[in-house]
């Protein structure tokens, strides 16, 4: 019984190890095994996950997610998956800065209509 308690101990803690650096992260994610050469059309791509290589396996990977929810692993050093990632980059800058001006703009919306805005200018 000991000997199974000790085999299965090491087993545990990692385990536990690896569920918990998931959950640190807001959610448990799985590692790319290894990289493809797979590419697909850039407006297609939803997201990317950089996996350092002390994290997962000994790989380092650029984990995509397609808008249909297809995992793609790519290794970072091909030009198709650098230029994926600055793609990914830039769209995210620009959706937080639509975001960012939209909010700015519903301050800008007068509050009053603007006919009675004209009304009280003619009586001058």
């Amino acid at each position: 019984m000991m000997k199974l308690l000790s085999a299965l101990l090491p087993c545990a803690i990692l385990l536990l190890c690896y569920t918990t650096r998931g959950a640190a992260h807001g959610r448990i994610t799985s590692c790319c095994l290894k990289t493809s050469d797979t590419r697909v059309r850039m407006p297609l791509l939803q997201s990317y996950h950089l996996q350092k290589r002390a994290m997962c396996y000994g790989i380092d990977a650029v984990r995509f997610t397609t808008v249909k929810g297809t995992k793609i692993c790519s290794d970072p050093s091909l030009p198709w998956t650098k230029k994926a990632v600055a793609f990914l980059q830039k769209r995210q800058k620009h959706q937080a800065w639509n975001s960012a001006n939209s909010h700015d703009l519903h301050k800008l919306t007068p509050k009053h209509n603007s006919t009675s805005n004209l009304k009280h200018i003619s009586h001058w």
